[in-house]
């Protein structure tokens, strides 16, 4: 008894209410966070899954910028880690500047070489022959 009201009576179920089903929002492999100052932003990038995640990062449309690293640069950043990746300055600071800024992601490190332990199969049959020579 609560203030002389029964609990049970207020947990009573309703009725007339019907279930929601919501679908969880993936979250994406890889997060864009702007940081740093407006005279000079920084960008974080979040990697959202366990394993590492190789990073393409661009400069269109770039007037009186200077980034470090310089673009187009290859990153690789290691599973769910956050990291700040990229800094951008204006060449000439008494000027404005302006930049659109552009990521692509490639699942997994760079390999130089193929694993060895690992069969690489062409994505056909064994028996499809493969040839420069036409109707052979």
């Amino acid at each position: 008894m609560v203030s002389g009201i029964s609990v049970q009576r207020l947990l009573k179920p309703v009725s007339n209410l019907t279930p929601l089903t919501c679908r969880p929002i993936p979250k994406p492999m890889v997060s864009m966070r702007k940081l740093g100052i407006e005279h000079e932003p920084e960008y974080s990038f979040i990697n959202n899954i366990w394993g590492p995640v190789e990073l393409e990062l661009r400069l269109h449309d770039a007037k009186n910028v200077t980034p470090d690293p310089a673009l187009p640069a290859r990153l690789v950043l290691a599973g769910q880690t956050e990291k700040r990746l990229l800094k951008i300055k204006a060449t000439d600071p008494g000027k404005g500047f302006s930049f659109r800024l552009s990521y692509k992601q490639m699942i997994g490190p760079p390999l130089d070489q193929l694993p060895t332990e690992v069969d690489y199969y062409p994505p056909f049959p064994a028996w499809f022959a493969i040839s420069n020579q036409p109707g052979v």
